[in-house]
């Protein structure tokens, strides 16, 4: 029995130690792969499609991170590691190698894989009102000058927009009534509500004439009537002459 249990134990070492000898094999044929690679400004998609068809790697990637990036190396007999940090070294993307696989992501702070969406999107809304009744403003609309977009409120007033973060500037607006802006620094969802005057405000209008002629007031003449001398020899005399 004693004799059974030791042939298993030697066993699972020796099994134990082959798994291991054989995924630090894989780890260290993944660093030992050495290459050879130039181009000119190339579309870095292009350079992986390059990469996985002339050696035995695969690359995991967000497109959107890869998409506008171009590459310009010259490389020759370099580890896997080295070659990926020059031809990344001006594109704002780190890598990270797992045996065979290469992982591509944007930098963060924290160093942490995934990618970062370069402005983030946040939701302002709100209702429009009416300053001194306060009731909601139908289809008014709200307009952020920064990124162009618009929309208009609901049956209560309300409205609800997506924005990229940072700066905006809101602009309340509706048919009859004082326009209003309101700019803040969107890093959240915010909750932004306007209240707007009746009232809108016309700019003074001047009318002028280049004709000079007498004011109307100041003429005297009463309403004429002009006949022609053969057209009233023509109508017939009543009573004789």
């Amino acid at each position: 029995m004693r004799l059974k249990k030791l042939t298993i134990t030697l066993i699972l070492i020796t099994f134990l130690g082959l798994s291991s000898i054989a995924q630090k094999t894989e780890k260290d044929n993944s660093v030992s792969i050495k290459i050879s690679y130039s181009c000119i400004d190339k579309v870095l998609e292009k350079v992986i499609g390059d990469l996985e068809k002339d050696y035995p790697l695969q690359f995991q990637y967000n497109p959107i991170d890869v998409e506008k990036q171009r590459i310009t190396i010259n490389a020759e007999n370099l580890s896997s590691e080295t070659f990926l940090k020059q031809a990344l070294k001006n594109t704002g993307l780190k890598f990270k190698i797992n045996e065979s696989n290469v992982i591509l992501y944007t930098s963060k702070k924290d160093d942490s894989l995934g990618s970062i969406e370069s402005t983030s999107k946040k939701t302002v809304s709100g209702y429009i009102l009416d300053a001194e009744t306060t009731e909601s403003l139908i289809g008014a609309t709200v307009y952020d000058l920064a990124s162009g977009k618009g929309t208009v409120t609901n049956e209560y007033g309300f409205f609800s927009m997506t924005l990229p973060s940072g700066p905006i500037t809101l602009q309340a607006s509706y048919i009859g009534y004082q326009s209003d802006e309101n700019k803040i620094m969107l890093q959240q969802d915010e909750e932004i509500s306007f209240e707007l005057s009746s009232g809108a405000l016309i700019e003074e209008v001047v009318i002028t004439s280049e004709a000079a002629s007498e004011p109307i007031y100041q003429r005297s003449q009463m309403s004429q009537l002009t006949i022609p001398v053969g057209q009233l020899k023509a109508i017939p005399v009543i009573l004789g002459e």
